[in-house]
């Protein structure tokens, strides 16, 4: 459809709580965005409760969902929303995708959430979102980080930051004023 702002948005999804996709696709749907959403987990709740379940989503199947809106050209975007992940070939996957859409639209703006901080296996996911973040042709016009997380990545540029505890609300409203900025708002 003509005019419209496409967001891909690859998060975490919780059922009770607000983060991830489940805090971003409201804001972004009441701006005037469509969003698609791809859940890179389903949990109960967020990690920082003492306890938590649900499924994670692995990288063939993040490459199954991608390559099912290829086959259907239904892979064009505006923005792209980068969140939560579990382990590095998950993120292989999501750099090679978010590679594809600045190649397919230069003009594309990346908004990337590193998510530093779950207690998971003694890891979380800070190596996967420092790579992410430091991958030189893969800095986001805004990262939507904390200040733990600014501590880790002070060696890498970053555009503008969006810190607070609501950082995927603030992401969102990051995106409506990037596009309002360089004009191709959605309002």
């Amino acid at each position: 459809m003509e005019g419209e702002c496409r967001v891909l948005s690859i998060q975490s999804h919780v059922v009770r709580c607000y983060v991830g996709n489940r805090a971003a696709m409201f804001p972004l749907q009441v701006l005037g965005f469509e969003v698609d959403a791809v859940n890179s987990v389903q949990f109960s709740n967020h990690t920082g409760y003492a306890h938590w379940k649900g499924q994670v989503l692995n990288s063939q199947e993040l490459h199954e969902l991608y390559e099912g809106l290829k086959i259907n050209d239904a892979n064009k975007y505006d923005y792209v929303l980068t969140g939560y992940t579990r382990d590095k070939s998950f993120l292989a996957m999501v750099v090679d995708i978010v590679r594809e859409l600045k190649q397919q639209n230069p003009q594309i703006v990346y908004v990337c959430d590193p998510v530093m901080g779950d207690k998971w296996n003694g890891e979380g996911s800070m190596p996967a979102g420092v790579h992410l973040h430091r991958t030189s042709d893969l800095q986001g016009n805004a990262s939507a980080t904390g200040w733990g997380e600014i501590r880790t990545l002070d060696h890498s540029p970053v555009l503008q930051s969006i810190m607070g505890t609501d950082r995927f609300f603030r992401a969102s409203c990051g995106i409506w004023m990037s596009g309002t900025r360089h004009g191709i708002g959605c309002l």
